[in-house]
C-alpha cells in the first residue's frame, strides 16, 4: 500500500514539470447517511437512521495537461458519520428483575478521515450557461479517529475511537 501511493505521489509530482499547477483550498460541508434495518419477531422494523452533516476541508491541486482534460489531486480533512435515532435501551428492575425500559437515545457515529483523491476530469462547455466537468478516480483514506455518541433525555456518554496499531478494543 504503501509503495503504491508513494508510485502515484511520484507521477503526480512529475505531470507537475510537464504543466501548469494551479493550487486552491477547499472546505465545505459533507452529508453521510447509513440505513440499518432490524429484525425483530421475523419481520423488520422501519428505519431508525439519519444523515449527520460534518466536516471537509484541504487543498486541492490541478494539473494541466490540456484546455480540456487535466488531473486533480488534493489532501483533504473529511468527516463522515451517521446517527441512529430511537433507539430503547432495558435495564434490569431492582425488585422483579425485568429488564424495562429506561428511555429512548439517538447514537451518533463520527469518524474523521485523512483523503486523498485522484481524479481524471473534462471540461464540457455549456456555452454561456458555464462548464459541465464530469470525473472519474480513486481515493485512499485513512482513519485518524472519531467518536461515538449515546444521548438521552437523562444521560450522555462519549467514547473517543483510537486509532492505531497497538489498540486492541477499538477502532484498527
Amino acid at each position: 500500500m504503501k509503495a503504491l501511493v508513494i508510485i502515484l505521489l511520484t507521477i503526480s509530482l512529475s505531470a507537475t514539470s510537464l504543466s501548469q499547477v494551479r493550487l486552491r483550498p477547499e472546505a465545505g460541508m459533507n452529508l453521510s447517511h447509513t440505513r440499518i434495518k432490524y429484525a425483530i419477531n421475523n419481520r423488520y422494523e422501519a428505519d431508525r437512521t439519519g444523515s449527520i452533516a460534518r466536516h471537509r476541508a484541504g487543498l486541492t491541486a490541478t494539473l494541466f495537461n490540456s484546455s480540456k482534460m487535466y488531473l486533480e489531486t488534493g489532501l483533504f480533512y473529511v468527516g463522515k458519520g451517521y446517527k441512529e435515532e430511537n433507539i430503547e435501551y432495558y435495564f434490569p428492575d431492582p425488585v422483579t428483575g425485568a429488564f424495562k425500559p429506561k428511555d429512548t437515545a439517538t447514537l451518533y457515529f463520527k469518524l474523521n478521515y485523512l483523503e486523498l483523491p485522484i481524479s481524471a476530469v473534462y471540461d464540457i462547455s455549456l456555452g454561456k450557461y458555464g462548464t459541465l466537468s464530469p470525473a472519474f478516480g480513486i481515493y485512499f483514506a485513512l482513519l485518524t479517529g472519531g467518536e461515538r455518541l449515546f444521548k438521552s433525555d437523562m444521560d450522555e456518554e462519549r467514547f473517543d475511537l483510537n486509532v492505531g496499531p497497538d489498540i486492541r478494543d477499538d477502532v484498527t
